[in-house]
């Protein structure tokens, strides 16, 4: 009997590598991806700018090498490089120690997870949570922190008004940091798994979308043209371009719209199934003599609740 095979890999897989291979770059102060492969050629890294691209994966094994060369011969101590594949990029706490943040669990994670990446940021959301408070309730502060206020003002309602926290950001009225960023990520998810507060979960990921994100997560892994890897570069030769791959921040958006597509699709069959419930109406046709005749047709009722929504869903916005 045939094996099952090797996994295929998926985006976060693909992004999980590119943020490693340029994070670990920045670790060991290497200048170039060349530079990079001769740092650890023992451990035959010479795929390093492929990781880059996120074009080939890096296995377990090489992860674990490099992380305890980065502690002999780097000094690396409190940080391994293999946390960015595992747990996510870093930030600074409030006493200037690095921290992990849970990025990959936000995005890809079970559900119950989620709930542990909110208490993590509100530690209050988690007695609220056990109270058995209302959701809008858990997620009180960073409504405040997107919105400037505890209840976000009436225009958010609005869809022909521009979206109020996109606004603030671009205007520096609000911070967004990776912290917050991951934070609405579980919210969205949640809200949208429970089918609580889904439009306002929607509006703060537009938020973020229009332009915070992008300024927070291109620069963990920037955009990289795989260049002619049998020569070393130097000031006289050219590097020549090969081949253009999807970058870190272009796989994000490409994952959240397969997150969102396929509940989009769902709301709309349903909405259309309960049309389908609707009995048919005897309504009177005139012909072009006059004569009226009755002809059965259907309303369909339920297609108001698709205009509502049209528009509001995450993946509608990035498409």
């Amino acid at each position: 009997m045939a094996g099952k095979g090797r996994k295929p890999r998926t985006l976060i897989d693909t992004m999980r590598t590119q943020l490693w291979a340029h994070q670990l770059k920045q670790l060991t102060h290497a200048k170039s991806f060349y530079e990079l492969n001769e740092k650890f050629e023992s451990f035959n890294t010479n795929y390093s700018s492929d990781y880059a691209n996120g074009s080939t994966g890096v296995n377990s094994t090489t992860r674990q090498l490099i992380d305890q060369k980065l502690k002999t011969k780097y000094g690396a101590e409190s940080i391994k490089a293999s946390d960015f594949y595992h747990i996510g990029p870093t930030v600074q706490d409030e006493d200037g120690e690095i921290e992990f943040v849970r990025f990959w669990d936000a995005l890809d994670g079970p559900i119950e997870g989620l709930w542990d990446i909110l208490f993590w940021y509100d530690f209050s959301a988690e007695l609220q949570h056990e109270l058995g408070l209302a959701f809008k309730v858990k997620i009180s502060l960073i409504i405040a922190r997107l919105f400037n206020t505890t209840e976000p003002p009436s225009e958010w309602l609005q869809k022909d008004q521009p979206n109020f926290i996109a606004k603030a950001y671009r205007s520096g009225e609000i911070n967004v940091d990776l912290r917050l960023l991951t934070a609405v990520i579980a919210v969205w998810r949640l809200a949208n798994f429970m089918k609580d507060s889904v439009y306002l979960a929607d509006y703060m990921m537009i938020g973020l979308l229009d332009k915070a994100a992008e300024d927070l997560l291109s620069p963990l892994a920037p955009k990289f043209t795989e260049i002619e890897k049998s020569k070393k570069p130097n000031k006289t030769t050219k590097p020549r371009k090969t081949k253009e791959y999807p970058s870190f921040y272009s796989n994000f958006i490409k994952h959240l719209i397969n997150i969102d597509a396929p509940k989009v699709q769902k709301f709309n069959e349903v909405v259309d199934k309960f049309n389908g419930y609707i009995p048919s109406r005897p309504n009177l046709i005139y012909n072009e003599n006059g004569r009226g005749a009755f002809e059965l047709s259907k309303d369909n009722g339920f297609d108001y609740f698709k205009a509502s929504t049209e528009g509001t869903r995450v993946s509608e916005y990035l498409i």
